[in-house]
């Protein structure tokens, strides 16, 4: 753990860090485990060609055994053998000193794979793309005047115009605030005593055509809630397995799986007749590939017109922008809106808040939430919404206390850095005698209950600045659990700091059918006869728990292609017709003979 920022930068995969530019910021680069994306890097930066005659391969079939594959590496999968992750990024590091980090956001953007400039929060608040998209929105505040504040997080894209344009809060009593919404008419499906506890989404019919993590895992969540899902992916893969096979254990749980090449007229055909018999189609896509693929909203209505379309981005928002259409994904969000200059503390010193997946799965509840509301809209008028989220728009909600600005905010000050501990000291994480740590989590109007606390009685009489020092002594007394304990007995905010790993070990049980709603705020079920082969352990789906609907506890993730025949059975295929498509190669039952290869 003694190794330096620029010496744990050499330890990353070349598509998957940081390099340094000719104005000094450094500029995030995210295209490894795609197809194409780390070819069209390394082709635009004009290394492609020697690197490949020194040796550099792709292989043909990635999901082959390793021991299989012609050579010891294959560009696009993730992560590189670190001989040729050197090698390729000592010969990046001297390209990105020749351009800007603003010059490489267009060259990216433009060129159809995936970076960005690391940016302080501050910088993305004001951003140009940011206000055009409506990612950022100026409310007139009474109080503090115009203030620049994150706009919608989900939004339907026929009444996008109307959602940039905030009213101002308004001080009311929260009767008040009831009273208004209870004014709102609704209109909801009778709910009769005998099928009170059937999913709200029982009868839905869900066409997933998601990759990666935000969007799969949107379908994800209404498929808890008794949607029916088709997943079809390509009939070979564009990503490799880290990015199907593992993300897929969790969100292709309860899903059927089919392999199809749409870009053939029979593969086409397929697609087509499952977007007319589903209720809602959900992709995760720029939008000039919707409107390539004739998923925009003339060309569906003509398909089905009853059809909700959810679509899902990194860049966009209500409104277009200059940077819309670029690709991306959670970790170019990070850098792009200062979520990784804070956490790294510089912009020399970028850091992810999480590997993958924080922001991800967020977009994916505001896509599924974005869903819930359009056949809500669809309920009551009748009229057929197209939901939208982005990966972009979930960061305001990621950094909501200090994602705001007017006229005469103090600097920007939010703790940053490898070594910030909290907020302040009654805010903030303490070490105790157990070696654990405590996250305090109080107020100043909560200060006069930590007289009511045994051996924080003296803290009223401790000054402000000295509050901390005098809590991290008083910590060292006792047990994390000792003190959560005497803390919450006051009625003040406090939980252990413990890893997944230990809260996995204390909340698990056999898979029993049931989606955990029983356990506790944890729950996990074990499944040994996993379809992978593997003993598996996973996180039970009960996020929402409603009082009046059923939680479906999903089947595990089967193996990509499983359902490839049923799904062409139910669409009036024949055997001798499946035969045919699967000879021709327009369809595929799997991309691999293991379920995680090798």
């Amino acid at each position: 753990m003694d190794l330096s920022y620029e010496d744990l930068q050499d330890l990353l995969d070349p598509f998957y860090r940081s390099y340094r530019c000719k104005d000094g910021r450094m500029f995030y680069v995210v295209c490894p485990s795609h197809k194409h994306h780390a070819k069209r890097c390394l082709q635009t930066l004009g290394l492609y060609d020697a690197l490949v005659a020194e040796g550099l391969s792709e292989e043909e079939d990635t999901y082959l055994p390793v021991n299989q594959w012609r050579s010891d590496v294959s560009l696009g999968v993730y992560p590189l053998p670190k001989s040729w992750a050197d090698r390729i990024s000592a010969r990046m590091k001297e390209v990105f000193l020749t351009r800007t980090a603003q010059e490489w956001e267009r060259i990216f953007g433009r060129g159809k794979f995936p970076g960005t400039p690391h940016r302080w929060l501050q910088e993305w608040i004001n951003d140009d793309h940011a206000e055009a998209a409506g990612l950022m929105v100026q409310v007139h505040d009474p109080k503090l005047g115009i203030m620049t504040q994150p706009g919608p997080m989900v939004w339907l894209e026929e009444s996008s115009a109307h959602m940039v344009q905030p009213r101002a809060r308004q001080a009311v009593s929260f009767q008040e605030a009831l009273d208004t919404l209870a004014a709102i008419e609704t209109k909801l499906p009778r709910v009769r005593q005998k099928n009170q506890r059937q999913g709200w989404l029982d009868g839905i019919r869900v066409l997933d055509l998601c990759n990666v993590i935000a969007g799969p895992h949107s379908v994800a969540y209404l498929a808890r809630f008794g949607a029916k899902v088709i997943k079809l992916d390509p009939a070979k893969p564009f990503y490799d397995c880290w990015n199907t096979v593992i993300f897929g254990m969790s969100h292709m749980r309860g899903k059927q799986s089919i392999l199809t090449d749409i870009s053939q007229p029979q593969g086409r055909a397929i697609l087509e007749e499952l977007v007319k018999a589903c209720d809602v189609v959900v992709w995760n896509a720029p939008d000039r590939q919707v409107q390539s693929m004739g998923l925009d909203a003339e060309s569906l209505k003509k398909l089905n017109p009853q059809a909700i379309f959810c679509k899902l981005d990194c860049f966009s928002g209500p409104l277009p922008g200059p940077r819309t259409g670029y690709l991306g994904y959670d970790d170019l969000v990070q850098a792009s809106t200062g979520i990784m200059t804070r956490f790294g503390g510089s912009m020399d010193t970028p850091e992810e808040h999480a590997h993958v997946g924080t922001i991800d799965v967020m977009c994916g509840f505001g896509g599924s939430l974005g869903i819930a509301a359009a056949l809500y809209q669809k309920l009551k008028t009748g009229h057929c919404g197209r939901p939208r989220t982005s990966l972009s728009a979930l960061s305001g909600l990621a950094q909501i206390p200090f994602c705001f600005d007017y006229a005469a905010r103090e600097p920007f000050n939010e703790p940053a850095g490898r070594q910030v501990v909290g907020y302040h000291a009654l805010s903030r994480i303490y070490q105790c005698a157990s070696q654990q740590f405590v996250l305090l989590s109080a107020l100043e109007e909560d200060l006069p209950r930590f007289s009511q606390v045994q051996g924080l009685q003296g803290i009223t009489a401790v000054a402000s600045g000295a509050r901390a020092e005098f809590l991290e002594k008083a910590f060292l007394q006792a047990t994390a659990i000792d003190w959560v304990q005497r803390l919450q007995s006051a009625n003040i905010g406090a939980a252990v700091c413990d890893n997944i790993e230990n809260i996995r070990a204390n909340h698990c049980r056999a898979a029993d059918g049931k989606p955990g709603i029983e356990q506790g705020s944890y729950s996990f079920s074990v499944f040994a006869d996993h379809p992978s082969g593997h003993r598996v352990t996973q996180l039970d789906p009960f996020a929402v728990r409603p009082s009046l609907s059923k939680i479906y506890a999903l089947d595990p993730a089967e193996k990509y292609g499983a359902s490839t025949r049923a799904v062409l059975q139910a669409l009036g295929r024949s055997d001798h017709d499946i035969a045919v498509l699967l000879q021709q190669g327009v369809v595929s039952e799997s991309w691999s003979q293991e379920y995680l290869p090798t």
